[in-house]
Formats: C-alpha cells, sequence, structure tokens
C-alpha cells in the first residue's frame, strides 16, 4: 500500500511539472512584500533536487530510534513568474521512522503553492504509524503522584526504574497501544488580495486503532 501511494505523489509532482508553463510575467497581481528576500534569491537553485535528513532518538519507553526524511523539490526556472514569491513550485516529502521497541511511521506529504498558476495551494498528507508503547497513569492531579509498583508500593522518581520493577504480570500496567493508525489530511488554500489573505479549506481521515493488552484490566477500567 505505501508503494502505492509513493508512486501516486510521484506521478503528481511529475505531471504537474509538465504541465507548467514558463512566462515572464504573472497571471494575477502578488504583492511586493510576498517576493523572497534578495539573500534567498541569491541562493535558490533552479530545477529539480534533493535533500535528505536522518533522525535518530534514544528514550526508556520506545528504545533507539532511527529514520530519515527525504524531501524532493521542483523550484522551477527563473523565467517561472512565480520564481520570486514562492521558494518552491512543488515539494514531496517522505519521512520513515522506527524504533528497537516496534514503534514505526511513515508520513508522506505534497505541497504545490500556485498550483496550474491560479490563486489556489494544494496540500496533502497521508500518515501510517504504530506504537505499542503509549503510556497512561490516570487522569486528574493523581496523574502527578510518584509512580509506585501497584504490587510491592515501592515508590520510584525515575521511569526507567520503575519499569524494570513491574512483574511479568504488570509489565504492561500503565501501557496501551495504537495500531495500524491511518490518518491523511486535504487542504485547498486559495489567495485573495494580491496574496496577503488565504482562506483554507480541508478534509481529514483518521482510522484509529486502539488496544488494551491482555491482563491490562486497570485500562479497561479507566478508559
Amino acid at each position: 500500500m505505501n508503494k502505492i501511494v509513493i508512486s501516486i505523489l510521484v506521478l503528481i509532482f511529475y505531471k504537474l511539472g509538465m504541465a507548467q508553463q514558463d512566462s515572464v510575467k504573472l497571471p494575477f497581481a502578488i504583492a511586493d512584500e510576498k517576493k523572497l528576500s534578495d539573500e534567498d534569491l541569491a541562493n535558490k537553485k533552479e530545477g529539480i533536487y534533493a535533500t535528505a535528513i536522518p533522525q535518530l532518538s534514544s528514550d526508556p519507553v520506545n528504545g533507539f530510534g532511527y529514520g530519515a526524511q527525504g524531501i524532493l523539490y521542483d523550484n522551477g526556472k527563473k523565467s517561472d513568474p512565480f520564481f520570486n514569491y514562492t521558494p518552491y513550485r512543488r515539494k514531496l516529502a517522505i519521512t520513515l521512522f522506527n524504533t528497537t521497541k516496534f514503534q514505526n511511521e511513515v508520513v508522506l506529504g505534497l505541497d504545490i503553492p500556485y498550483v496550474f498558476n491560479t490563486k489556489w495551494r494544494f496540500r496533502i498528507e497521508g500518515i501510517y504509524e504504530n506504537d505499542p508503547n503509549m503510556l497512561y497513569f490516570g487522569a486528574a492531579e493523581p496523574s502527578l503522584n510518584t509512580l509506585s509498583n501497584p504490587e510491592t508500593g515501592t515508590a520510584y522518581n525515575n521511569y526507567a526504574q520503575y519499569d524494570k520493577s513491574l512483574s511479568d504480570n504488570y509489565h504492561n500496567y500503565n501501557r496501551w497501544e495504537e495500531k495500524n493508525n491511518i490518518v491523511m489530511n486535504i487542504s485547498g488554500e486559495r489567495s485573495f488580495f494580491n496574496s496577503k489573505m488565504r482562506a483554507i479549506i480541508g478534509f481529514r481521515y483518521a482510522n484509529l486503532g486502539i488496544t488494551t493488552f491482555q491482563g491490562a484490566s486497570f485500562l479497561q477500567n479507566d478508559f
């Protein structure tokens, strides 16, 4: 499924690039203050290029995390009438992340300012994630109390020590799981008053899987 979505977004990215027409004149007025700074324009590249950012993390809940975000930019040509007004004509971003304790995430995003040389901006984002390490410590002020082992009553100021103290029967005492979560955001933005104001309309779809672990009956009572 992820390969299909990626292929569709890449195809959209390519087709819009083919449809773009160069011109020296803007098809509608844009305020001068919306222009990029002289420094940004001097550093702006023409055409398509890619960047990548590594992602590393470490915590006692999710373990060691590793992944990367790759971004494909299309800045267009200097003859493009919008070259001086927007940092890019299209941006396709892909994020992949995983941890040693089975948290994982895939994020895809496409952003197209002035799509088809109109006043509209199109954005779409898709997210797929799993996290078996979600924590719950109750509600209201009692949730701020010091962590204590539910069997022995021993108090801990350090979560890692508290977690290690839990027996097999209570290992998931404070845990719940997000499984196969799918979120999609689609929005269109239209500019007004020489691009000084934008109106946004959007749609959000979410399919969230929230479950408790077998034996964690306290969660079934508290939720």
